[in-house]
């Protein structure tokens, strides 16, 4: 999962959260031990749902920036933003 952004009126439906158990599962079944992601420091909803999913931070805030596009694919703009980066282990017996 590289990036996960819901429109504002889809938000806090539970959409996010069932994603992120698909990506989770995923790596599961691959034999991952864990996933991590990374997230934006101000991105504090964000930062809530990965939490309430047994997220933690894992060391100090990092620059980051990836691209922005339109629905037609068409460039928009860098984002360049602090972000955090938040791990999760899974447990051996589950």
């Amino acid at each position: 999962l590289f990036a996960l952004d819901g429109s504002e009126p889809l938000r806090s439906r539970g959409i996010g959260t069932q994603l992120i158990a698909h990506v989770e599962a995923e790596a599961r079944r691959r034999g991952h031990s864990g996933v991590y992601l990374e997230v934006g420091i101000a991105n504090h909803s964000a930062r809530r749902l990965y939490e309430r999913r047994g997220y933690a931070q894992d060391g100090r805030p990092l620059p980051n920036s990836w691209n922005r596009y339109d629905e037609e694919g068409n460039f928009l703009e860098e984002v360049v933003d602090e972000v955090c980066r938040m791990i999760k282990r899974f447990d051996h017996d589950t």
